[in-house]
């Protein structure tokens, strides 16, 4: 049986001992921080929301770019086979709800980007891969929902692509605690570093540039 402490322990050390390093030219990804996967009152969300907004404040402010993710349907047709029992959460996803909106605590800005996706992973069937290369990016700074569903899958693929990810703890949801420490254990050991959010805030300081240079 999973031993939740145990499981925490473990990832405790490999946070000590981050095996993918930071690169010079971050983005931060927002998966999924709408309205039908933060309502849920089953975990400690808003609190994960105030501190992805620092995170995003610190972002703009130096000029690194901001990538939200976001599940858009237009009918139930278009949701995955194994999303479609009982219509289930993601039917609040379908285009035109108001629970398919981003959460007004970490709201996007004029700047941000929106990739639309259908699946799990962000890169999947969808111009993420593109969108970042365009920009140069190396280094990925996750912060989203769920931490054992869509961050995760997105990370995975993600490392596949060999950008160097980060899962930004504070700033990563999920409301089955004894999933979430597996994920992040097993995203330490095989895919990502899992990092703190003050260890971020200083590294985007160091690699950003003041968004008002130039200007």
């Amino acid at each position: 049986m999973l031993d939740y402490n145990e499981e925490v322990a473990k990832v405790e050390h490999l946070r000590d001992n981050p095996k993918i390093g930071l690169g010079e030219k971050p983005a931060v990804i927002v998966v999924d921080f709408q309205l039908a996967f933060t309502t849920h009152g089953q975990s400690d969300t808003e609190s994960t929301l105030r501190a992805t907004a620092k995170l995003l404040e610190k972002a703009r402010a130096v000029g690194v770019p901001v990538v939200y993710l976001a599940v858009a349907y237009d009918t139930m047709d278009d949701v995955p086979l194994a999303w479609r029992r009982g219509g289930g959460i993601f039917s609040r996803c379908q285009r035109g709800l108001a629970t398919g909106a981003i959460n007004p605590i970490v709201a996007m800005e004029p700047a941000d980007l929106l990739v639309e996706k259908r699946h799990a992973s962000g890169f999947y069937d969808t111009d993420l891969d593109e969108k970042l290369k365009v920009l140069g990016v190396d280094t990925l700074l996750m912060c989203g929902t769920s931490t054992s569903g869509c961050v995760r899958s997105t990370a995975v693929d993600g490392a596949a692509r060999s950008y160097r990810v980060m899962i930004v703890d504070e700033c990563c949801d999920d409301w089955r605690p004894v999933s979430t420490a597996a994920a992040l254990y097993d995203l330490a050991d095989r895919y990502a570093d899992v990092v703190h959010l003050e260890q971020m805030l200083k590294y985007l300081d160091k690699v950003g540039a003041p968004a008002t240079a130039g200007v």
